[in-house]
Formats: structure tokens, sequence, C-alpha cells
């Protein structure tokens, strides 16, 4: 079954554009190197490229970019931007010894207005109905330095549980063995899985989060690290899987440590799914076509 499914790793071509007028009409080929990029490492290279390129200047009009993915991350980047660079000092006995030092701790985080416009942003340009617990760990962002910011995990730290078989998702959720398949139940709905495929998954994806609609059933098989991982479409009745897609997550292994706790959440807004997911290095929303499966656009905090 997985060996017939063709994961979507691009964006939707449609989307591409190109400025034509103003001090950033030169950044369409680095626009469109973005948005045919995968997940991940090459995104963030991308990203970085164009964010040079642009300028702080520039920032304002890639937030008016017709594809949300640009806008919103061209808007995170003026958040990351208030982090104050680590200082470097010199040692008056070793004159010859420099070391790295943070401002003083009230001077680490990004602007908490910055931050909070940001989310408002984020909200009205993409249409996104945010979960509270996403947005208590975005405006909680802690500076670690001016490209990249950490997130502190939510209060409430049972958001997940052990739902059975060895798999832990959010509360509400179980998994129950029946017979040759596995039943994954939300609240008062349920869906079938092939227990081949659901074991080949969760071998090493072993958390999950998914939404139940009157059709379909959408489920998020990943690790509690930040990695990327899939996106399942299954057709409720016969429990058969109409499409999987990537999501890239916020965390690629390029840094040391790992995130941790990774929390997600799979809703429903107006004909999109859309992924909200968080670790303790950093969030990422992603949004897919109910129907197809294919990518509208991708953030991250990582990128």
């Amino acid at each position: 079954m997985l060996k017939e499914l063709e994961p979507r790793h691009h964006l939707d071509p449609n989307v591409f554009d190109r400025f034509a007028k103003g001090p950033t009409s030169d950044l369409g080929p680095k626009i469109q190197k973005v948005l045919e990029c995968d997940h991940g490492w090459t995104m963030s290279k991308s990203y970085q490229a164009l964010f040079e390129a642009a300028g702080t200047e520039g920032l304002g009009q890639l937030k008016s970019h017709r594809h949300d993915g640009i806008a919103l991350q061209a808007a995170w980047q003026e958040v990351l931007l208030t982090i104050p660079e680590r200082r470097i000092e010199l040692s008056e006995n070793r004159p010859l010894l420099i070391g790295l030092s943070w401002p003083p701790e009230s001077e680490k985080h990004p602007d908490k207005a910055q931050l909070n416009r940001f989310v408002n942003f984020m909200k009205k340009r993409a249409n996104l109905e945010v979960p509270g617990w996403w947005e208590e760990i975005l405006l909680g962002a802690e500076g670690e330095g001016p490209d990249h910011a950490g997130f502190p995990m939510p209060k409430d730290k049972n958001l997940y549980h052990d739902a059975g078989l060895g798999i832990y998702a959010p509360r509400g959720t179980k998994v129950m063995k029946n017979g040759n398949n596995i039943v994954l139940a939300v609240r008062n709905e349920s869906v079938s899985l092939s227990r081949s495929f659901f074991e080949k998954v969760s071998y090493s994806q072993n958390w999950l989060s998914a939404l139940m609609t009157p059709g379909n059933c959408y489920v998020a098989f990943h690790d509690p690290y930040g990695f990327s991982y899939s996106l399942y479409c299954v057709e409720r009745k016969p429990g058969k899987i109409l499409w999987e897609a990537p999501v890239g997550g916020a965390f690629w292994g390029l840094a040391s440590g790992l995130g941790y706790e990774q929390y997600v959440a799979v809703t429903q807004q107006g004909a999109r799914i859309v992924v909200f997911g968080a670790c303790g290095y950093g969030a990422h929303v992603e949004a897919f076509d109910a129907k197809t499966g294919a990518n509208l656009f991708r953030f991250s905090t990582s990128y």
C-alpha cells in the first residue's frame, strides 16, 4: 500500500510569483527557489538567501507576497531581528581569550509586542484559527541568537497520554487491536486501519494526532523530537489510504541537542487541513488541500 503512494514534496506550482515592481523585483528567482524546495534544511538555506538579499527594508514587501508561506516567514524574520546578538568579550587578564556571552536575561527574549503582532498577522493573513496551546508556546519564545528562538513547553503537561499499544496521542484518543486491524478512536468516532500499515508507520513514529471528519480520518504519525513526519488521509469506511503528505516539522538534526516534547494538532479549516506542531526547538504550521493532500503553505520558526 505504501509503495503506491506518491508523497507531495513540493508546493503547488500555481502559487509561483515574482515581484514586478519595487526594490525587491530582483528577488523573483530566490522566491521561486523557496517555493520549489522540499521542507527542512534546503528550504531553510533558501529562506536565508532570500532574506539576506531582501534586507530589513524588503521584509515589508515580502509580507504582502501572494503566497502565505513567504509572507509568514518574512513576518517571523522581523521577530527574530528583535533578539539581541551575543556579545563578544575580551578577558582583561588574558587578552587573547575571547568569549561569547548573552545580554542580561531580561533582554534575551524577542520583543513581546512584535510576537503579538506576528500572531495577529498569522491569523489574519492565512485566515487561521490557532490552538490555544500552540499560541502559548509561540508567545513564550526565548532568544537563542538573532537567527533562532527556542520555546518552553506549555504549562499543561498532559496534552498527550498513553493511548494504548505504546502510542502517545492527545487526550480523547485511543488505539486498540481488533483482529488483524488496529482501531484508532477519537472520542466517539473511529477508523479501522490495516495492522501491517499501522505497525510499519508507528515503528519509528509512535506519537500521533488525528482528526475525524464524517468521511475521512486525517492522522499525523510523528516523534517527540520535532523531526519531519507524514500526514495521512484515510477513508473511514474501507480504511483506504487516499494520500500521504510530508510535514516539515522544526528540527532536522543539524543543531546540538534535540527538540523535545513535540505536540501536534490536526485541524480542518474550510477546505484545508491545517497542522500545528511545536517542540522545544521550534514551531510549525502547514496547510494541505483536504481532497488531494497538495501543500498550500509551510511555515516553521526554524526556516
